[in-house]
């Protein structure tokens, strides 16, 4: 889907997306990527387990969650 500059798109975690490379000579972009949760979710569960690789294959040892709202956070997560 083309886009301008200043304009986003939020996708669900299961869609799958992403955007051609960029020329050498383009602006630089920019990408946010956030998942929000209710303050009780155990976030990356497996890490209990020793694995630190999420579904994508990415290492998530240094993930850490960060509260937005409320003060009921699963103290089994790691925090900023």
């Amino acid at each position: 889907m083309p886009m301008n500059a200043g304009e986003y798109i939020i996708f669900t975690e299961r869609c799958m997306h992403r955007s051609r490379a960029s020329k050498p000579d383009a602006r630089l972009r920019l990408a946010v990527n956030a998942r929000y949760t209710l303050g009780d979710t155990w976030v990356y569960p497996q890490r209990t387990t020793g694995d630190t690789f999420d579904g994508s294959n990415l290492d998530i040892k240094q993930h850490k969650c960060i509260p937005v709202l409320g003060d009921g956070f699963n103290p089994a997560n790691s925090y900023l």
